[in-house]
């Protein structure tokens, strides 16, 4: 008999990913403003760029 297979879907359907030195704070903010239920990943952050950066 054989066992019963199951689809397992992701909770997002939709995710959007960063470009680089394009999305900022003010993108971000404005990608959360379209959907709530969207998967928003953020660039990575170096931490020199935490500490020496511009701070946006």
């Amino acid at each position: 008999m054989p066992a019963e297979s199951h689809t397992v879907y992701p909770a997002y359907r939709f995710s959007i990913a960063p470009m680089l030195d394009w999305t900022d704070r003010h993108c971000r903010y404005f990608l959360r403003l379209l959907s709530r239920n969207t998967l928003l990943y953020t660039e990575m952050v170096t931490t020199g760029a935490i500490i020496h950066g511009k701070g946006d």
